[in-house]
């Protein structure tokens, strides 16, 4: 234990922490609290309560488990889950392996638990709760902060163009989310080609590790975090349908290929053709085509015989290639079947996708042999 002149006089003395940092005044004070409760941090074992919904926390909440049964670090591990209405991986994975589940909101304070685990939980956690683990509250984060606050980071980053990304650990804060201090983080590179689902799957494994680190440098890492840069902060609010539907008039091929990698799996690319909302699949950056056209504007569409593909041209004068199409009340197409029954043979002189209903003109049919 520490001695008592320690924690009422700390300027009378001067020391690191275990990671070699000297410590603000406020911070040894703080620092003499915990290490005087947990004298011997580096082989103490943790209670936590983890909070969590999608596959994304499963990564996070698997990795805990598995030190909970080796009996190395976590001594107590409990869920906080959503109501039952709402999908929940967690609650699944909490079920198959019999870890106690408690519903949101909880009905009462949580106790004996040093530490709150909270990853895609998607609910503001009040002060009290927060302040009723002597550790506090940790979050992991899908991005740099502060770059990409809020609901969606990886799906932004994509769509953004970003080529780097990664995971932060952060302390959690109540009444916003994601602005407390940065405990740790790992960066990684967002490949070319890499779809939401693909760089969701390797950053959980990424905070999963990451968070297991940082339980193992308890308490000491909390004392070390560093408050987030408010000049660097740009924000990745909730996705909703609207964000799919294509601005020919404003987008290169790059962004629109962006925009589909970034949204996969949660909404399909949309353009307005013949005042229908239609559905792009399987969206790709292809070669600009054989025939000249310079002067059709964006959205202009072509089929290609050889390719057997859809291909678009964008702001940039770049092309996309769609090889699957859905139009309202149809099942998926392939582009063949869409240029059959929706293009060919009609009298007009073009067909072009559109960014909005009102502003559908077409001039001619081509295709490319």
């Amino acid at each position: 234990m520490f001695p008592l002149d320690l924690i009422k006089y700390p300027r009378k003395f001067s020391f690191l922490s275990t990671s070699g940092k000297f410590l603000t005044s406020n911070r040894r004070i703080k620092f003499i609290k915990i290490r005087a409760n947990h004298s011997s941090s580096r082989s103490r074992s943790w209670s936590i309560l983890f909070f969590g919904t999608d596959n994304f926390a499963v990564e996070s909440l698997q990795k805990l488990h598995t030190k909970y049964n080796s009996q190395n670090a976590i001594k107590k591990l409990e869920v906080v889950v959503l109501p039952t209405a709402i999908e929940n991986s967690v609650k699944k994975y909490a079920e198959k392996y019999n870890i106690k589940t408690h519903t949101w909101p909880l009905k009462s304070q949580p106790s004996n638990f040093d530490l709150g685990v909270v990853v895609s939980f998607g609910r503001l956690i009040p002060t009290s709760i927060i302040q009723s683990f002597p550790l506090g509250m940790i979050n992991i984060h899908g991005s740099l902060l502060p770059k990409w606050r809020g609901a969606a980071p990886i799906n932004h980053a994509i769509i953004n163009g970003d080529v780097e990304t990664g995971v932060t650990v952060v302390k959690l804060m109540p009444k916003k989310y994601d602005i407390g201090d940065i405990i740790d983080q790992k960066k990684t590179p967002i490949h070319p080609d890499e779809t939401f689902p693909q760089l969701c799957d390797r950053l959980a494994k990424i905070g999963s590790d990451l968070l297991l680190s940082t339980v193992q440098r308890l308490p000491d890492i909390l004392l070390l975090a560093r408050p987030q840069r408010v000049e660097d902060v740009t924000y990745a609010p909730k996705l909703y349908p609207q964000m799919s539907i294509i601005n020919w008039d404003a987008m290169s091929a790059k962004n629109i290929y962006n925009l589909q990698r970034g949204l996969l799996n949660v909404y399909p690319l949309t353009t307005y053709f013949e005042a229908n909302i239609i559905k792009l699949y399987n969206i790709n950056l292809a070669e600009t085509p054989k025939i000249q056209t310079p002067n059709e504007k964006p959205g202009f569409v072509i089929y290609s015989r050889k390719r057997k593909l859809l291909l678009v041209k964008c702001k940039d004068g770049q092309w996309i290639s769609v090889s699957n199409i859905t139009v309202p009340g149809r099942r998926v197409m392939n582009a063949l079947d869409f240029y059959n029954g929706y293009i060919a043979g009609r009298q007009k002189k073009s067909t072009c996708f559109n960014s909005n209903v009102n502003e559908i003109q077409k001039e001619s049919i081509c295709s490319v042999k």
